[in-house]
């Protein structure tokens, strides 16, 4: 597990819009577009593959993690990540966790680092 897990416990370093952007790769960019333009049924461009982690106050976020609801209530309540929280998992969380078995992964080698798993 890396240093960049999201607040919901997805690892920012394998993300391949966060690779791409830090290795400025538009071939992964055009990759990585293409695919989830095919995985979300939504037209995603190249130049919208940019992030540096939800984490990060500044700099690019991938359109959705810029408006998504876990994030906001992370920042919100001042957590390093979902696995901090008292309400952990909320409904919200757990629908992504569903989802995402590595994000949960994470998250609870978390609690258990923490001492709260």
């Amino acid at each position: 597990m890396s240093a960049r897990i999201a607040f919901c416990g997805l690892d920012c370093a394998l993300c391949p819009a966060f690779l791409a952007t830090s290795r400025k790769d538009q071939g992964l960019r055009r990759k990585t577009a293409q695919e989830w333009s095919q995985i979300y049924d939504s037209t995603i461009e190249a130049s919208q593959i940019n992030c540096l982690g939800c984490q990060q106050c500044q700099g690019p976020r991938f359109f959705i993690c810029q408006h998504c609801t876990i994030r906001s209530c992370g920042l919100g309540r001042g957590l390093p990540t979902c696995a901090d929280c008292p309400d952990y998992p909320c409904p919200q969380l757990q629908r992504l966790l569903d989802l995402a078995p590595t994000a949960r992964d994470n998250l609870e080698a978390l609690r258990r680092r923490e001492g709260r798993g």
